[in-house]
């Protein structure tokens, strides 16, 4: 069986599989060379649409990848909702980004 999928699925899973090694690279080495998080952050996916970004965050905790510097680069002042139904563990960290940058509803289960 052909499992076709749509561009915007491939895009999607193509940002999750380099997220650490491209998308994310130079937020990491800022984090390595400050030791802090940023309140906010202007990066690569500051342009998308929220939903795109949420599409991301998704995929990347179907994919067991997601992690806590994600949220740093994916939660942005733009973002209108955020679901968190997806996160098992601390909620904290997503939950305080969103409310720093943004007046997000945020829901999870």
């Amino acid at each position: 069986m052909v499992l076709l999928m749509t561009l915007k699925q491939l895009c999607v899973e193509s940002i999750c599989e380099h997220i650490d090694d491209i998308w994310c690279k130079e937020y990491l080495e800022l984090l390595k060379l400050h030791g802090s998080n940023f309140m906010f952050v202007l990066g690569p996916f500051s342009e998308i649409t929220p939903q795109l970004c949420q599409d991301v965050l998704n995929q990347l905790k179907k994919k067991k990848k997601l992690k806590k510097h994600h949220y740093d680069v994916l939660i942005a002042s733009s973002t209108e909702g955020l679901d968190l139904s997806m996160v098992q563990n601390d909620v904290g960290h997503p939950l305080t980004l969103a409310a720093l940058r943004s007046s997000v509803s945020v829901f999870f289960f």
